[in-house]
């Protein structure tokens, strides 16, 4: 076995889930697709997330102090590969996709797995990507769906 390690290599290994990270500061919306997410506290109920700076949705996250995590549903492939391949420094993703206000007036992205609803509260830096820690102010979840796993091939 190689002793190199790389992204693609850790992608096959771990089992992630496929996210939609959404924010909104005053007029503008981004979201993103994230597979780097995980619950880190039960007291208070704190949720990371991995982003980079250079992503879109990340400035909207710094400015506003508010984000959703929009856990995808087996069926929503075609979602994760809309928000992960294109950048939204461009372009709005959220032109013809349906969506609505969360709790926090972030958007929330319809018939998915679960979601998450958060406030901001501590960022860390961790190599090339940001650790965002939010706690959770409202959450929702369908029991009767799936989550769709990442798989980088679908992606790259």
């Amino acid at each position: 076995m190689s002793s190199i390690l790389t992204g693609k290599i850790l992608d096959s290994a771990i089992v992630n889930g496929v996210s939609v990270v959404t924010s909104l500061f005053g007029d503008k919306k981004g979201g993103c697709a994230a597979s780097w997410f995980a619950q880190v506290s039960f007291a208070p109920v704190l949720i990371m997330v991995s982003l980079t700076e250079q992503r879109y949705t990340y400035s909207l996250i710094k400015k506003s102090s508010l984000f959703n995590i929009n856990i995808l549903a087996d069926n929503q492939l075609d979602l994760g590969q809309h928000f992960g391949l294109k950048s939204g420094h461009s372009l709005d993703k959220f032109k013809d996709i349906t969506h609505s206000p969360g709790k926090n007036t972030a958007p929330i992205i319809p018939h998915c797995k679960a979601y998450a609803e958060c406030r901001l509260i501590d960022t860390f830096k961790a190599g090339d990507h940001n650790l965002l820690i939010g706690e959770i102010t409202h959450f929702s979840e369908d029991t009767t769906k799936t989550a769709l796993l990442f798989k980088g091939v679908d992606y790259w």
